[in-house]
């Protein structure tokens, strides 16, 4: 994974296997795009020293 802006969308190809979406009916496209359109796919992790929300 680079320092680019812009994702890279082959990467999601190793998301899918770890999150198999088809158990939800979600499959990937070979451009990369996820199926049903309203999809959305992400892993959110935790790190004990970071400050979420903090005001």
């Amino acid at each position: 994974m680079g320092d680019d802006v812009c994702p890279n969308l082959e990467d999601r190809e190793k998301m899918m296997e770890l999150l198999e979406p088809k158990r939800a009916g979600i499959v990937l496209s070979e451009e990369y795009q996820l199926h049903p359109e309203q999809s959305t796919d992400a892993f959110i992790l935790y790190h004990p020293e970071a400050k979420y929300f903090n005001t």
